[in-house]
């Protein structure tokens, strides 16, 4: 018979690293996006830009869609560096060392004891061998992995 294989982490190709920023850029962009102009419109509305002890002055909705090209433009401009920050810069908040295979959050101190350095987990995948017992999201607790 084969082999017993472990569960263990993959490192992803290139290709697929890019591909999952790209993906993730996007949803990250449009997620701010959609917040910064429902906040845009709010303020709008409500007249809560001034900060000003006198109660705001409540705009119509005409007013609102008048402006609407700033409110849009104005939401892009924030989102856009906001999602590339968060996708590019900021990174993933776990790091895994792929030589034990232990996991960690990210304090900056990539060496791991067992002598490897630890790695961001976004650049690798979870192997699930066959007929291991699978625990997490999405599986009952010891389901069997089928395939």
């Amino acid at each position: 018979m084969g082999a017993k294989t472990e569960n263990m982490w993959i490192r992803k190709t290139e290709s697929e690293i890019n591909g999952e920023k790209k993906r993730g850029f996007w949803k990250c962009f449009l997620v701010y996006f959609v917040f910064m102009f429902c906040v845009a419109v709010f303020t709008e509305k409500t007249g809560w830009r001034k900060l000003s002890m006198m109660l705001p002055e409540v705009r119509s909705w005409e007013e609102v869609w008048r402006k609407s090209p700033f409110l849009l433009s104005f939401s892009f401009l924030l989102a856009f560096p906001m999602a590339l920050w968060q996708v590019y810069v900021a990174g993933p908040a776990t790091i895994l060392c792929p030589k034990c295979g232990s996991a960690k959050v990210n304090d900056r101190k990539l060496d791991c004891k067992c002598g490897g350095r630890y790695e961001n987990q976004d650049n690798f995948k979870y192997f699930h061998a066959k007929g291991q017992k699978r625990v997490g999201r999405g599986y009952e607790d010891g389901d069997e992995d089928k395939g």
